[in-house]
């Protein structure tokens, strides 16, 4: 099998940049995300093609401590799954 099976070229702008800096296991804040791990703008829209998982993912331990390290592989396998099956054109 193929180790570029599910890689897609970038083809349509916009695109977008975004500066992180690494942490140790979590931060406190972070990026809203739906159920896919799709980002959400402020008003709740889904920014297409903009997926976050771990500890750039937002509202999990906000309020309380949810396992920091958990939002990786949950919201990881979510993004993979949903960029795999819905591909941008």
């Amino acid at each position: 099998m193929s180790k570029t099976r599910y890689v897609y070229s970038l083809l349509k702008p916009p695109f977008y940049a975004v500066v992180v800096q690494p942490g140790i296991t979590g931060t406190m804040g972070g990026l809203k995300v739906d159920a896919q791990a799709r980002v959400l703008d402020d008003d709740g829209a889904v920014v297409e093609g903009l997926y976050a998982a771990g500890v750039d993912v937002g509202d999990v331990n906000n309020h309380h401590y949810g396992g920091m390290l958990s939002t990786g592989p949950v919201f990881g396998i979510c993004a993979a799954d949903h960029a795999t099956h819905h591909p941008l054109a």
